[in-house]
């Protein structure tokens, strides 16, 4: 399970490198992840602001 969160994580990261070229991925992912307690967390928020849009 685990590792499919972190894939959908990974794959969302992907998507916003698109958009903002020159920003490295490591740095998109720990904005997303960080503070967040876990991955878990930060992958239901995600899912939260994609079923909001």
């Amino acid at each position: 399970m685990r590792a499919e969160i972190d894939a959908a994580i990974d794959a969302h990261v992907a998507e916003i490198v698109k958009t903002c070229p020159g920003v490295p991925a490591g740095a998109i992912r720990n904005s997303i992840t960080r503070g967040m307690g876990c991955q878990c967390a930060a992958y239901l928020q995600i899912l939260e602001k994609d079923q909001a849009a």
